[in-house]
């Protein structure tokens, strides 16, 4: 039986983390090409799902995020973001917001973005409408019948409430 000691383990351990931090370096992804061209995209869909009286928004659920997560890992997803970011350019940022709403629905209505927007529109609406955060704005309410979880109270727990009625 080979044993290794402990200083020999971490030697190891150690040089396997020099090799392979550059490796991820080279093969990370990145997406954000243009300046701030996050900005813009956190922008656009902030717009498509504003804040509320009845549930927050695209802003308040962290939307642009999570769509940002899953864009980053697919080609489609990459190439989609560069467009619109490229698309509505930096001088996005510089409209007011009346001009950025008008600008958008331009776009949508038949713009060179109009199927990159709707793409994106339709993420929007699917990643805001799963969230649980986003269920009061459509009038669920609980409690849930007796004997199914009760997913809208515990969104951040590890535990599984159960409703009594």
């Amino acid at each position: 039986m080979l044993t290794v000691a402990k200083s020999s383990r971490r030697k190891f351990l150690a040089l396997i983390s020099l090799i392979f931090t550059p490796c991820e370096a080279l093969f990370a992804k990145k997406i954000d090409t243009v300046s701030n061209g996050t900005e813009i995209f956190h922008l656009v869909c902030n717009h498509f799902i504003p804040a509320s009286d009845t549930g927050p928004g695209a802003k308040d659920v962290e939307l642009g995020h999570q769509l940002m997560s899953i864009y980053v890992q697919t080609s489609y997803g990459r190439t989609l973001f560069k467009n619109i970011v490229t698309g509505l350019g930096e001088q996005f940022l510089a409209l007011s917001h009346d001009e950025q709403i008008k600008r958008l629905e331009e776009q949508l209505e038949g713009g060179k973005l109009s199927e990159q927007l709707s793409s994106l529109l339709t993420h929007c609406a699917h990643a805001y409408y799963s969230n649980p955060q986003s269920w009061p704005s459509i009038g669920y309410r609980t409690p849930q019948p007796q004997g199914y979880a009760d997913y809208a109270s515990h969104c951040g727990d590890t535990k599984t409430k159960m409703t009594n009625s």
